[in-house]
């Protein structure tokens, strides 16, 4: 077993060395070269050079989703959509390990862009993944082993609302868009759990949104508030439970010769919630 360990490392530091050589010779910068080396070394320290999901298809399907799960077993437990299916599911195990691809990105590397559409789900397997929008910098979340980003065109119709980012060196396993339609195709649950998480994530970015607009132009969007016209009627009529508040306050309040009738107050209640 160490002696097949030192040959295989050996067999990686020629291939290191042969591409370090390489861009030595062809003049590339100097940053690029320690950003390939960093790379190497990264993937030397996760997966001692191996490509597991390649290795591990050369085996038969029962071992294959045995060995996939003796690799990846806490991931496995915590990617929610995985989660559902055991490891007597043969049939789905099949079709994830037959579509799932490994990668590594270094840090820096964009795994979703603003605008676009989604294309693949990413699950992250080692490092971490930020979730924050481009324009202001606001971060929606930090992604670590065992989440996963993105989705299909189909639930992404008008791309992306917010960026994805390495935040360190990540190696991930990704389910490209074929992938990710046959499992929602073959199984209910899955693509239920998919799309709900997806627009959740969708509307927490989009009320985030909001908060940075807000954050940004707060004393401009009070002075405008503040000399809005009353819109020309019909007003909405005030509801009984909103009239009922406004007696229960009014009760409260000084009494004058002439108290304000209890529908007014609440067309002016309404007319301040409109305003805000």
């Amino acid at each position: 077993l160490v002696d097949n360990t030192r040959r295989h490392h050996r067999w990686y530091q020629r291939e290191v060395t042969a591409m370090l050589n390489y861009m030595s010779a062809r003049n590339l910068p100097t940053e690029l070269i320690q950003e390939t080396r960093s790379y190497y070394d990264y993937r030397w320290e996760t997966s001692k050079g191996y490509d597991d999901l390649s290795m591990i298809r050369q085996l038969p399907v029962n071992m294959r989703i045995r060995a996939f799960h003796h690799l990846n077993q806490a991931l496995a437990l915590n990617v929610d959509f995985l989660a559902l299916r055991g490891l007597a599911d043969t049939a789905f195990w099949t079709i994830v390990l037959q579509e799932l691809e490994q990668h590594t990105h270094v840090e820096g590397t964009w795994l979703e862009r603003e605008g676009q559409a989604s294309e693949r789900i990413v699950i992250i397997k080692e490092g971490e993944v930020q979730v924050f929008h481009e324009t202001s910098g606001y971060i929606f979340e930090v992604l670590k082993r065992g989440s996963w980003l993105g989705g299909t065109r189909d639930l992404s119709t008008r791309g992306c609302n917010s960026s994805a980012r390495a935040n360190s060196n990540v190696t991930t396993y990704e389910l490209p868009e074929k992938g990710v339609r046959r499992i929602m195709a073959a199984y209910q649950d899955c693509a239920q759990l998919i799309e709900s998480t997806f627009h959740m994530r969708v509307r927490r970015n989009s009320g985030a949104r909001w908060k940075i607009a807000w954050m940004k132009h707060k004393q401009t969007i009070l002075q405008m508030a503040a000399i809005l016209p009353k819109p020309p009627p019909p007003w909405p009529k005030p509801s009984g439970g909103v009239i009922a508040a406004v007696r229960r306050q009014s009760s409260l309040e000084p009494k004058s010769s002439d108290p304000i009738p209890s529908t007014v107050l609440a067309e002016q209640q309404w007319f301040h919630n409109y305003k805000t």
